[in-house]
């Protein structure tokens, strides 16, 4: 629509008679923003956004993915759209900043990506708290660990070892800059590894990702991660050569036994 202008004084009347049979119970409009088109006055709307909200969730969500995946209906990526926008709305949160809503939409595909439904612990994911408080401290942390950046609180941990994950690897992980370790060992993850992940993930320490079903070639850009200590990818089906391994001159531990490797020794 193109609606301009305030919202009636009738209407919100209707808003504020509460306990009677006339109240409006939900009123929302495009009344987010510096310059909204529709002006509402004294709380008299239960929800506001702006105009084009959904269009930039919706290129953020395209942009990350591609238009195939954020528009087929029951792909992670469409099922992960879908909560975002209704989210953001909620929290009227349209912070399109690196570790703003591309970080929670990144987070949101790794819980519908890996059957978050089914997972032991859901570490308390998709919940109203930010992404940097999906998690929990029983024994010890699952979930997601954020540190304070220049960019705001970016998530540095994604730690759900052990916990029934099982799908494809969500390469929208590779969207979080300041991400330090991945550690989803011991689950049903498939797919292949992306080859950028070392690449657009510059800050990777430990890449703990052993007993899955991981197919294709270790990523060679994981290798020139100047600050890589941990690669453990044993017991999946990895194919290719270890080739280039000596780049990475911190790494501490290199576990890739019981995969389907070839090639000589580097």
């Amino acid at each position: 629509n193109d609606l301009t202008g305030s919202i009636p004084d009738l209407i919100c009347q209707n808003r504020n008679d509460v306990g009677t049979n006339t109240v409006l119970a939900e009123l929302t409009s495009d009344c987010l923003g510096p310059n909204p088109k529709l002006i509402c006055l004294n709380n008299c709307c239960s929800m506001c956004f702006g105009s084009n909200s959904n269009d930039e969730v919706f290129t953020m969500a395209v942009n990350i993915s591609g238009e195939l995946a954020v528009t087929t209906q029951g792909t992670p990526q469409n099922l992960a759209y879908n909560w975002l926008f209704q989210d953001a709305k909620r929290s009227k949160d349209f912070n399109f900043s690196m570790c703003g809503l591309p970080q929670r939409y990144a987070a949101s595909v790794l819980y519908y990506s890996l059957g978050g439904d089914q997972w032991d612990n859901k570490a308390n994911f998709l919940s109203e708290d930010s992404e940097c408080d999906w998690n929990t401290s029983l024994e010890k942390i699952k979930g997601l660990t954020c540190v304070n950046t220049a960019d705001g609180r970016c998530v540095e941990e994604i730690l759900l070892g052990a916990n029934n994950l099982v799908g494809s690897f969500p390469q929208e992980i590779t969207n979080l800059p300041y991400l330090k370790v991945i550690d989803m060992d011991k689950n049903g993850i498939f797919g292949t590894l992306p080859e950028n992940i070392g690449s657009n993930l510059q800050l990777l320490r430990n890449v703990d990702l052993d007993e899955n079903q991981f197919t294709g070639v270790i990523p060679k850009s994981l290798y020139s991660l100047k600050d890589v200590e941990v690669i453990d990818l044993d017991t999946n089906f990895l194919t290719g050569d270890i080739l280039g391994v000596g780049r990475a001159t911190k790494l501490k531990h290199f576990s890739v036994f019981n995969n389907e490797l070839t090639g000589t020794l580097p």
